[in-house]
């Protein structure tokens, strides 16, 4: 998470009234399967994303509606009310609102020096081409990341595996800024 790669996005909620001026800059991921569990960030309400918030086999324009945010999301735009089922759209696509289906505890993004950012979460089918993947395993790192390169060569050979890191050493990194 603390990588260095990260996106926002202007978010606002239906019947939010925003304040002239007001920053509505959130952080945006786009996560796959498991990814709050991997990560140790437990869902506090509702649900982590499942098979019907992925994209079907063929489907081209399809996009899932499905949003997690986390705590200091839900607490900017909708107090202490429950968010659970409240609608949320990006001010550049308000023609396609998502529905937050639960929320996750905050988590440090860009440094652990700094608190954590508003983030909504939505599922990995709706990113582009690059992508970030997180795996936590208790094996050799250095065999893992070599099997899985080789497969995703295997998979698809213009596929590039590259800047692998041990979640220890983004720490280090993230401390030492």
């Amino acid at each position: 998470f603390l990588s260095g790669n990260y996106w926002t996005a202007n978010l606002l909620a239906e019947d939010y009234e925003a304040q002239p001026g007001e920053d509505l800059q959130c952080s945006r991921a786009y996560v796959g399967p498991r990814f709050f569990e991997a990560f140790g960030m437990p869902i506090l309400s509702g649900r982590a994303f499942g098979q019907a918030d992925e994209r079907p086999v063929g489907a081209t324009n399809w996009m899932s509606r499905s949003a997690v945010v986390n705590q200091a999301l839900a607490r900017r735009y909708f107090g202490n009310a429950d968010p659970l089922g409240r609608r949320l759209y990006f001010t550049h696509r308000p023609e396609a609102p998502v529905e937050i289906v639960g929320i996750v505890a905050d988590a440090r993004y860009r440094s652990l020096r700094t608190a954590a950012p508003p983030t909504i979460y939505l599922p990995f089918s709706r990113a582009g081409a690059d992508s970030t993947f997180a795996l936590r395993t208790s094996g050799d790192v250095q065999v893992t990341t070599s099997s899985l390169a080789a497969l995703a060569r295997e998979l698809n050979p213009t596929v590039r595996v590259r800047d692998v890191r041990t979640m220890t050493d983004v720490v280090n990194a993230s401390v030492q800024q």
